[in-house]
């Protein structure tokens, strides 16, 4: 096939094609060589992972180490396991050019040591219920350096914490968005406010409909005052990561242009419930 247009400019057209209809890269993919080489790394730019068994896994692992680098974007792994399994750990540690992860499901432990060498701007991750020796051996680590958005799961637990364990927070260098559930919150929130100057935006989070009537409850009673912080039930862990990618308003936007309201004083400073 040979080309109509400059090549910058073919190229613009088929990258903005295979990005607004994701299903329609396997189709572009046999127009002719050159547009491969440019749509193949969208077909892995946005990766769910379940196992190591995942069609796409498999397809990277014959792919060379700069593909993985400069293809792969955004990354959700979807485990219930306690442990991710070596294959997934394996081929993560190779998406060095990853902006957001998520591992979505409890995991025993720190997060693996391979996966320093990532340098995600966006990160999301359960920590054990006894989450004191974690804080302390898992913050420091290069995973966090380059964190802008840090999200922190754990599930429900009698486990209490101290930020003697957590000061590390207050001196991770990109870290402006912070996002914890009421188990944490209730632990550290105020020291947090205290010791992270740069912090832009404090959520405590209720992942579930359910605890609607309890998050209003711990918005009223805040053991703080702050206008950064705000009490909220998101949509599904899913859900917000993929509005987020996708540019669309997700959990953070929303509770930006809420404390926006309360610094341009349209809404009471004490005000932290935002309903959805």
């Amino acid at each position: 096939m040979h080309p109509f247009f400059p090549p910058e400019l073919e190229r613009e057209i088929f990258e903005t094609a295979a990005i607004a209809d994701e299903a329609s890269i396997p189709i572009l993919l046999r127009v002719c060589h050159r547009v491969r080489s440019w749509v193949e790394p969208l077909l892995y730019r946005v990766l769910i992972i379940y196992n190591e068994k995942d069609p796409y896994l498999l397809a990277l692992r014959s792919k060379s180490t700069g593909f993985k680098r400069n293809a792969v974007r955004h990354v959700f792994v979807d485990y219930d396991e306690p442990q991710m399994t070596p294959g997934v750990i394996d081929v993560l540690s190779e998406f060095s050019g990853i902006e957001s992860l998520v591992i979505d499901g409890y995991q025993e432990g720190n997060p693996p040591s391979s996966l320093d060498t990532l340098r995600p701007r966006r990160l999301s991750l359960w920590v054990p219920a006894d989450a004191s020796p974690w804080a302390q051996w898992a913050l420091p680590r290069p995973l966090f350096s380059s964190v802008t958005h840090l999200e922190l799961y754990r599930g429900r637990t009698d486990e209490r914490t101290s930020w003697e364990y957590w000061n590390t927070l207050a001196s991770l260098p990109a870290l402006t968005h912070l996002c914890l559930v009421q188990s944490l919150a209730a632990d550290i929130l105020p020291e947090i406010m205290q010791h992270c100057s740069q912090l832009q935006l404090a959520i405590v989070a209720f992942w579930n409909q359910s605890f609607s009537d309890e998050a209003v409850s711990f918005a009223h009673n805040l053991p703080v005052t702050d206008l950064r912080v705000v009490v909220m039930v998101p949509e599904s862990i899913q859900d917000t990561w993929l509005k987020s990618i996708r540019g669309e308003p997700d959990f953070w936007k929303r509770a930006e242009a809420f404390v926006a309201q309360k610094r341009r004083r349209e809404i009471e400073s004490t005000s932290y419930f935002l309903d959805n």
